[in-house]
């Protein structure tokens, strides 16, 4: 599972668009630079392009559904 900074790579698996309402494929590596892992092989339905979307692909209608410092 890659590490990211959410404030600079706005990955699909990180966006309130896409369909992980449980935030499964995401968890929280160090809260102080906002690093975070996640499963970036998975594909999930986004409603923003309403189609099936690898989680670390990235498009305009990124919204951040994490809580940033």
């Amino acid at each position: 599972m890659p590490i990211i900074n959410v404030k600079k790579s706005k990955r699909c698996a990180f966006c309130t668009h896409w369909d992980d309402k449980n935030n499964e494929l995401i968890r929280l590596d160090n809260d102080e630079y906002n690093l975070w892992d996640y499963d970036n092989s998975t594909f999930r339905m986004c409603c923003y392009r309403n189609e099936e979307t690898k989680a670390s692909s990235y498009c305009n209608g990124y919204n951040c559904k994490v809580e940033l410092k």
